[in-house]
C-alpha cells in the first residue's frame, strides 16, 4: 500500500493469503526505497540523512481491517504532507535529481530528528558560558591582587644598598624620570606571582612581564610600574566579561553573531548607557540599524552576514560604545546621539517625497561629509551605485544609505575602497582599467567645465592616477593596489566627486590642458 492510500476509503477485506502478500510487498517496497535513498546519488547533508532516517522508521499500516480515522485538520495536514513527500521522492528517483526535496535549504521532513542536535548545541553553548564565567574574578580577588602588588613593590634589589638605592630613586623623581609611585622588578614579581590567583598567574607570565617592560619609564633599574600590571589584568577581566556577554547571543554556538543577534545585543545595552537616555524612542530602530551596520561594514569583509566574536572584541568599536557610559562623548563617535541625528536628519532631508526611500534623483542631492568637506556626486556614479547595491524597486533604504555614509566618510579604509571598487567596476572584472576611469571621470569633467573651471584632460588624469597607485599590473588597478598606495580614497574621490579635484591643489595634480 503506498502513501497515497493513507486516509482513503476502506475496501472489502481480502483473504488472509492476499493480506500476507500485500504486507510482504509493502515491506520490500519500503526497504528498496530506503536503499535507493541511502545510495551515493543523495546529497550527503544533514537534511538528507534526516530524511533517510525518517523514511527508514516510518511505518505504513494497512487499514483494511480498521475503521477509517476521524477526519481532523491535523490528519489532513499530515496526509497532504506525506502525499507531497512521496511525489517528490518518486520524481527524484526517476530523474536522479534530489534538489527538489529541499526548499531554500529546508528539508521536507519533521524537525524531530534535529531536536537532539539542538540540545547538544545548547549544552555546548552553556558549557562555553560556564567556562568563561569561571575566568571572571570577583572584587575580593581583585583587591587581593592589588594588595599583593603593593606588598612587593619598591623592594630594594639585593645587590644594592637600600640607602644608596633610595637616594638614586629620589633623584630620578626630582628630575621627572619616574612618573609612578610604585614599581616592581622581576625578582619581586616572581615572588608576588606565587601569591596571586591561579587565573592571574596564567595571564601574568614572564613573557608578558618583559613585554610590558618595554613601556616602563624606569630604564635604570629595569622596574615595571605596578599600575601596568593592574591595568593589564583589569583589561583581561573586561574582555572575558564582554566575551561572555556576546556568547549569550551566539545562537549557533559557532563564535559568530548574525546581524539580528548583534542588534539584540546593542538593544539590550541601551538602558545601561546614560548618554542614550534622552534619545527619542522613535529613533531607536534607526539607531540600532546605524550601530549594527558599522560592525558589519568593517568586520564582515566577505559579506557572509555574520561577524566573528573575536573580531568584535579585538576591534575598537566596542570601546566607542562603552564610551557612552559618560554623558558627554566625542561628536565624532559614531554611536553617539549627535552622529545619529546628523545622519537621520540628512536622510529625511533627501527624502523629498517622504516615502521612506531614496530615489537616484533624491540621492543626487547628497552633499555633505562628517569631515567638514562638501561633496558633489556625479550622476554616472549614482546610477552605478543603485545598480550595484541592493535596492527596493529602484530606491535605497536607510540600511543601504548607512553603508554608503560609512564608505564615503572612511574612503581610505580597506573596506571602503572595496565598496567603491565594486561600484566603479561596472563589468564585474575585479579591477579597474582605463575604460572604467574614463566612464566615471567624464561626468566630473563636465561638472567642472560647467562651473567655468578648466579641468585636466582625461589622459593627464589617467597618467597621474597610475603614477600614484603604481599597480602590480600596469593596465589594471585593484582594490589591493588602491589600499596599499595610501591614496586610494583620493583616487576614488577624483572619479565620483567633482569637488575633489577643485580642492586638491596641494596634491600636484597635472596642470590644465
Amino acid at each position: 500500500m503506498s502513501l497515497l492510500g493513507v486516509g482513503k476509503g476502506v475496501e472489502s477485506p481480502p483473504s488472509k493469503t492476499k493480506k500476507d502478500t500485500i504486507a510482504k510487498n509493502e515491506d520490500q517496497q519500503e526497504t528498496g526505497t530506503c536503499e535507493k535513498l541511502s545510495s551515493s546519488h543523495l546529497p550527503r547533508s544533514i537534511f538528507s540523512r534526516a530524511l533517510c532516517e525518517q523514511l527508514a522508521t516510518m511505518q505504513v499500516k494497512s487499514l483494511v481491517n480498521e475503521a477509517p480515522p476521524q477526519a481532523t485538520h491535523k490528519t489532513d495536514a499530515f496526509v497532504a504532507r506525506y502525499k507531497k513527500l512521496e511525489g517528490l521522492l518518486r520524481h527524484a528517483m526517476d530523474s536522479g535529481d534530489f534538489t527538489a526535496l529541499f526548499n531554500r535549504n529546508k528539508p521536507m521532513v519533521d524537525k524531530e530528528p534535529h531536536r537532539i542536535s539542538d540540545a547538544v548545541r545548547l549544552a555546548a553553548q552553556r558549557q562555553v558560558c560556564d567556562r568563561l564565567q569561571s575566568d571572571l574574578l570577583t572584587q575580593e580577588e581583585m583587591r587581593d591582587f592589588c594588595y599583593t602588588l603593593e606588598k612587593w613593590a619598591n623592594k630594594t634589589p639585593k645587590p644594592m644598598k637600600p640607602a644608596w638605592f633610595q637616594w638614586v630613586v629620589c633623584g630620578m623623581r626630582e628630575k621627572g624620570m619616574l612618573l609612578y609611585d610604585m614599581y616592581i622588578d622581576y625578582v619581586a614579581f616572581t615572588k608576588a606571582r606565587a601569591e596571586m590567583h591561579p587565573k592571574i598567574r596564567e595571564w601574568l607570565t614572564t613573557t608578558k612581564f618583559f613585554t610590558l617592560m618595554t613601556e616602563s619609564d624606569d630604564t635604570i633599574f629595569r622596574r615595571l610600574p605596578i599600575v601596568h600590571l593592574y591595568n593589564y589584568v583589569t583589561k583581561k577581566v573586561w574582555l572575558v566579561q564582554v566575551r561572555l556577554g556576546l556568547a549569550y547571543y551566539d545562537v549557533d554556538g559557532q563564535g559568530y553573531l548574525t546581524e539580528e543577534s548583534m542588534e539584540a545585543y546593542i538593544r539590550d545595552m541601551i538602558p545601561t548607557l546614560p548618554h542614550l537616555d534622552e534619545m527619542d524612542p522613535t529613533l531607536e530602530p534607526f539607531y540600532l540599524c546605524a550601530a549594527t551596520r558599522k560592525f558589519f561594514f568593517f568586520l564582515d569583509p566577505r559579506r557572509i552576514d555574520k561577524v566573528q566574536i573575536a573580531a568584535i572584541i579585538s576591534s575598537l568599536l566596542l570601546d566607542d560604545i562603552f564610551e557612552l557610559h559618560d554623558l558627554e562623548v566625542r561628536t565624532t563617535n559614531w554611536f553617539g546621539v549627535y552622529s545619529l541625528l546628523r545622519i537621520y536628519k540628512h536622510y529625511v532631508y533627501l527624502d523629498t517625497d517622504a516615502n521612506g526611500m531614496l530615489s537616484p534623483k533624491e540621492f543626487l542631492k547628497f552633499n555633505y561629509s562628517s569631515r567638514g568637506n562638501q561633496v558633489c556626486l556625479t550622476e554616472t556614479f549614482v546610477n552605478a551605485l543603485f545598480s550595484e547595491k541592493m535596492t527596493y524597486h529602484g530606491e535605497m533604504d536607510f540600511r543601504t544609505y548607512i553603508d554608503f555614509v560609512l564608505a564615503i566618510e572612511n574612503k581610505n579604509e580597506e573596506q571602503s575602497i572595496s565598496y567603491f571598487v565594486k561600484v566603479l567596476d561596472v563589468h564585474g572584472k575585479g579591477y579597474l582599467n582605463s575604460s572604467d576611469l574614463h566612464y566615471f571621470y567624464k561626468d566630473v569633467y563636465k561638472i567642472l567645465f560647467e562651473c567655468s573651471l578648466e579641468p585636466p584632460k582625461f589622459e593627464d588624469i589617467k597618467t597621474e592616477i597610475f603614477d600614484m597607485i603604481k599597480p602590480s599590473n600596469p593596465c589594471r588597478i585593484t582594490a589591493a593596489d588602491l589600499f596599499s598606495s595610501g591614496k586610494g580614497g583620493y583616487v576614488i574621490g577624483m572619479l565620483i566627486d567633482a569637488k575633489t579635484l577643485d580642492e586638491a591643489e596641494n596634491l600636484e595634480i597635472v596642470g590644465n590642458s
